[in-house]
């Protein structure tokens, strides 16, 4: 399923950011299934499954759509199309995930504001740097 480590393709290439975004989503759902799933017969939705039957489709259910996003959220793999006045246009339902992908980071990388690190790890940076600047070998061996 992944797109190989924080967007690396084949380790030969350079960093692709929107896989880095597609990885970001499938770990995601990692996280959220092995954090645990609450199963009982609500979630199980045996009523349901009964209802439409053994050949029948459960999925396309209305609870079934509403269950689904517990378990792997909306994202940008799912971000759907809405028209002007904020309907979704039934003929094209999903978007791009490569186009909402790029549209995610252009908005990071304009409006991200990170917060500035604690006192006592810009100090103890500042100390490995120093130690860094004082070490003959380590210089050498980097040129």
């Amino acid at each position: 399923m992944s797109y190989g480590p924080s967007g690396l393709i084949e380790a030969v290439s350079l960093l692709d950011m929107r896989r880095i975004m597609f990885d970001r989503e499938i770990f995601q759902s990692i996280d959220i299934i092995t954090d645990g799933i609450e199963v009982n017969d609500n979630t199980l939705a045996f009523d349901l499954v009964r209802k439409v039957g053994p050949r029948g489709m459960f999925l396309n259910q209305k609870r079934s759509a509403k269950e689904l996003p517990k378990l792997w959220p909306p994202t940008i793999l799912f971000d759907e199309l809405e028209s002007a006045a904020g309907e979704q246009r039934p003929e094209e339902r999903y978007r791009d995930p490569t186009e909402v992908a790029g549209e995610v980071i252009r908005w990071i990388l304009e409006h991200h504001q990170p917060e500035p690190l604690p006192e006592d790890v810009r100090q103890e940076l500042r100390r490995l740097v120093d130690a860094a600047d004082r070490d003959e070998k380590l210089k050498r061996e980097i040129k």
